[in-house]
């Protein structure tokens, strides 16, 4: 994400928050959000996969 971040840099600001936005939902629905959250409600260590 850092690295798409640097590419959108001479995009103005709106276009700039808009991809942020579409980074950040495309993220939250990956398996390891999902992950994350689960292992928080049932405090226990998370499993990460990389999805």
């Amino acid at each position: 994400m850092e690295h798409q971040q640097r590419r959108i840099g001479y995009l103005p600001i709106d276009e700039r928050l808009a991809v942020e936005a579409m980074q950040f939902m495309i993220a939250a629905a990956s398996q390891d959000a999902r992950e994350g959250s689960s292992a928080f409600v049932e405090k226990r260590p998370a499993m990460f996969r990389g999805a």
